[in-house]
């Protein structure tokens, strides 16, 4: 074996065990952050039920008080805030599913949206650094970004 190859073997090695110590160190990050995440889930939780018991709480004893109510909601004046109550009522929401055919066209809106990925694969790059489709019009709304050379290596068993 040459030196060189020598060299470059041995700077792929280290280059590999550097990249495997680093994988290790976010998989204990990312092991951390699932802990943290459950802890935060169970204080959400914790939070969401005290939440609940004091709201219900409060309820029940404005219920009992002389309160200023209006069609929407009940106030109840303290001397350093205001509780206000608001009122159960029905709203509407458009179903995922709904048929736009069956809509008024005044409320319906058309959007357009590019499918760049079918429009990518008529498009080539010119040696000259132009785009063009298929039919050899220049394209001038697209950019062209430079992607590096990337290493990739296998290790041989």
């Amino acid at each position: 074996m040459e030196k060189k190859d020598i060299i470059l073997e041995e700077m792929a090695r280290e280059l590999i065990e550097n990249s495997k110590d680093i994988d290790r160190q976010i998989e204990v990050c990312n092991e951390m952050t699932k802990l943290y995440n459950e802890k935060i889930n169970v204080l959400v939780n914790k939070k969401y039920e005290m939440t609940n018991e004091l709201e219900e709480k409060i309820k029940t004893l404005i219920s009992f008080s002389d309160t200023e109510e209006t069609k929407t909601q009940q106030k109840y004046k303290l001397p350093s805030l205001t509780i206000i109550l608001k009122n159960a009522y029905k709203a509407m929401k458009v179903k995922e599913n709904i048929d736009l055919e069956k809509v008024d066209k005044k409320y319906v809106k058309i959007t357009k949206k590019l499918d760049w990925a079918t429009w990518k694969k008529d498009l080539t790059i010119t040696k000259s650094g132009r785009i063009v489709d298929k039919e050899g019009v220049i394209i001038e709304d697209i950019e062209i970004e430079e992607k590096p050379e990337k290493l990739t290596f296998k290790l041989e068993d």
